[in-house]
Parts: structure tokens; sequence; C-alpha cells
């Protein structure tokens, strides 16, 4: 009798160090596997961020790009307003300064005869 006690005492603590090592490696898969998800994820946060900022570069420079078109676009219109003008652009001038630096009694008005 002893011994088969002895044999269900000796059985029980075989069966509580398979499932002592199974509880073991089980939590060794478990950690493996957090760490397996927790790597990944650092990866896809990196390489999503890594994403964005070449998103972000790419938008500066188009936005940089057409900035400096749009400036060159207008001072080349200004450039040919310019000379496509410059005669009465001139007048204008002209007009201006004359009747800044001429008192009014001394202008010309051709419409009023002076005698």
């Amino acid at each position: 009798m002893q011994e088969i006690v002895d044999e269900v005492l000796k059985a029980e603590e075989e069966a509580e160090a398979v499932v002592k090592d199974a509880r073991q490696k089980a939590m060794e898969m478990k950690t493996n596997a957090e760490n397996r998800v927790s790597d990944k994820m650092k990866k896809a946060k990196e390489d999503a961020q890594i994403s964005i900022q070449n998103a972000v570069k790419t938008a500066k420079d188009q936005a940089r790009a057409a900035h400096e078109k749009a400036i060159k676009e207008a001072e080349e219109a200004n450039n040919e307003f310019y000379k496509k003008n410059e005669k009465k652009i001139r007048l204008v001038i002209d007009e201006v300064a004359r009747l800044i630096l001429i008192p009014e009694y001394d202008r010309d008005y051709p419409e009023y005869d002076r005698e």
C-alpha cells in the first residue's frame, strides 16, 4: 500500500513539475510574443514617422518651388508691364513731379489762354 501511495505522490510531483515547466514555457512564449509585438509596433511607429517626415519635406519643397515660380512669374509680368508702358509711366511721373514742384499759379493750362 505504501508503494502505491509513494507512486501516487511521485506521479503528483512529476505532474506538478510538468505543469510548472509548462507554465514557465507558456510565460516565456507570452513574453517573447509581447516583445515581438512591441518591436513590430516600435518599427511601425518609426516607419510612420519617417513616412510623415518625408511627406512634410516633399510638401515643403513643392510649396517652396511653387512660391519661387510665382515670384518669378510676377517679376516677369511686372517687367513686361513696365516695358510695355514705360513711356506712359514716365509721362505720369513727370506730371506728378510737375504738380508737386510748380506752384499752381505758375502752371501752364493749355485750355486757358493766359495773356
